[in-house]
């Protein structure tokens, strides 16, 4: 037990704190892409309902394709949320 030494932060601080800053910068700049391609995945969406309901269409949303589109925005958006996180931590 003498010979244990604590781990020595002030070592790799600029490295740490660089990498830091690099990662928050990343993780932020996903959670905004994210935030837009949702917004816009469900205006996409909602502009889909509309138009169906003015046609009186009968058939249904999920295989109409600017559904699907802003559909795939979303779920893009959920990958981006992810990455984030993952950057994040």
């Amino acid at each position: 037990m003498a010979d244990y030494q604590p781990y020595n932060l002030k070592e790799n601080s600029v490295d740490t704190s660089a990498q830091e800053a690099k990662n928050t910068s990343i993780a932020l700049l996903l959670g905004l892409c994210s935030c837009l391609l949702n917004s816009i995945g469900f205006i996409i969406m909602k502009t889909s309902h509309i138009n169906s309901a003015k046609a009186k269409s009968e058939r249904m949303f999920i295989l109409q394709p600017l559904w699907i589109a802003g559909f795939l925005l979303t779920f893009i958006a959920i990958g981006f949320d992810t990455m984030a996180m993952n950057y994040g931590n």
